[in-house]
């Protein structure tokens, strides 16, 4: 998005009005807000009760723990969902939901085709045409991330391990800078319990922790799992 000029004009006249001391300050501040949730337990607990407590209400802080595989997740999701998989979500699994949900779209494509009061014969055209440009995502990623340029080393710090990691997204997001949308992306990690629909991008998405159990067995009946 483009920033309005008077942002930029009182962004220049910040740096030129704010002594350099106070502007020292801000960018320490920033950046211990920025790895708070990295840091020792005091940094923890200072953050959360005036970020947690006092401007959103929180009475009780996320386990640490927690805290580490949202951050995983959001980061790093597929290095953890390509191991989550190999466990949890054969390939055997894949397509059988493959299956299911080809099936299911099959089925709507004739139902669309129906002679259908309630829709035009535009409608159903342009119903169709969307349809058959509907993206299916299902368990992981045919294609995973690259994650060759994360080498962490047995002694390297917390925060040095966190750095890498966003340093490297950050890379990541700047060689697809004025390249075509890339509609292989997932929006969510395969170990995520989640599903989702995208009208921007046309898509669905079952992550394979989602088809585990009461609502996908891949050895049970396909009538069974329609019903899930």
């Amino acid at each position: 998005c483009l920033i309005p000029l008077r942002h930029l004009t009182y962004a220049c006249l910040a740096v030129t009005d704010v002594n350099v001391s106070q502007w020292k300050h801000y960018t320490r501040w920033h950046v211990l807000k920025s790895f708070a949730k990295f840091l020792p337990s005091a940094f923890v607990e200072a953050d959360f009760e005036f970020f947690g407590k006092t401007l959103t209400g929180q009475e009780q802080m996320e386990a640490r723990w927690k805290k580490m595989l949202g951050f995983i997740d959001s980061q790093i999701g597929e290095l953890l969902g390509k191991v989550y998989c190999e466990h949890h979500f054969p390939e055997t699994s894949k397509r059988a939901m493959i299956e299911l949900v080809d099936r299911v779209i099959a089925s709507l494509k004739d139902m669309i085709k129906q002679d259908l009061p309630w829709m035009s014969q535009e409608t159903k055209t342009a119903a169709l045409v969307k349809l058959g440009t509907l993206r299916v995502k299902i368990g992981y990623p045919d294609k995973y991330k690259d994650y060759s340029e994360l080498t962490p080393k047995a002694n390297d710090s917390v925060i040095s391990v966190v750095r890498q990691i966003l340093l490297m997204e950050h890379h990541r997001d700047w060689r697809q800078a004025n390249k075509p949308t890339n509609r292989d992306k997932w929006s969510m990690p395969p170990q995520m319990v989640n599903a989702y629909y995208s009208p921007l991008r046309n898509e669905i998405a079952f992550p394979a922790a989602i088809l585990q159990g009461a609502a996908f067995d891949p050895e049970r009946d396909l009538c069974a799992n329609y019903g899930k």
